[in-house]
């Protein structure tokens, strides 16, 4: 489900990328935990959908969630984290960044 809903982000289907991100979204929170570094991944991805849908706070919340789990997961200076920080950063402060990367 992850693979596809990424799949139609870069086709530019951001409704059908949210709708398969949200259902991955909740296998991986009932399988691993809420606190699972692949639920991190999911989030930072179902934040691209979110923002290409145009809700920039949704966006924010989810990377900020991603942020927490993967600091805690990987330690504060992991290249897994500053991507995710970077991501988070573009949010707050360039309105045209569209693309996350995980």
């Amino acid at each position: 489900l992850t693979s596809l809903g990424n799949a139609y982000g870069y086709l530019g289907d951001a409704q059908a990328m949210r709708d398969l991100l949200k259902n991955a979204l909740r296998i991986q929170e009932r399988e691993y935990g809420a606190e699972h570094r692949q639920v991190a991944t999911t989030l930072t991805n179902l934040g691209r959908a979110y923002w290409d849908l145009g809700d920039a706070q949704k966006k924010r919340d989810l990377l900020e969630k991603a942020v927490r789990i993967k600091a805690r997961e990987y330690g504060p200076a992991h290249q897994i984290l500053a991507i995710t920080l970077d991501n988070l950063g573009s949010a707050y402060g360039d309105p045209g960044n569209t693309r996350s990367v995980t």
